[in-house]
């Protein structure tokens, strides 16, 4: 199954994210078996978990495949800040706020 999201996180804090919820020390404890600068892939015999990240403005693009590990994939997706639609509005709300204190 293929997932997306956009976080505000930069590369490297989704990295480390992805790292604490698929790599050797989580609780799944896949090897990294891929290692590029905005790519990882995780797996083992079961499954796998391929991450890759590109940046969009203030965005992080966050692309996952995945196959037997949709619940964690779904839960660390859940848990990037500004992964669903209200964290991105609240987002730019707070970014509109900032600009009206700025330019007053």
């Amino acid at each position: 199954m293929r997932y997306y999201a956009e976080t505000y996180l930069p590369i490297d804090q989704v990295l480390e994210r992805a790292e604490q919820a698929f790599g050797p020390a989580s609780p799944l404890g896949l090897r990294v078996v891929q290692h590029i600068v905005s790519e990882r892939v995780y797996a083992d015999a079961t499954g796998f978990v391929a991450l890759r990240l590109r940046r969009r403005g203030q965005c992080t693009c966050v692309s996952l495949e995945t196959r037997e590990y949709d619940a964690a994939v779904q839960r660390f997706l859940a848990g990037l800040p500004g992964s669903s639609w209200l964290d991105r509005v609240r987002g730019r709300l707070d970014d509109w706020v900032r600009r009206q204190h700025v330019v007053h």
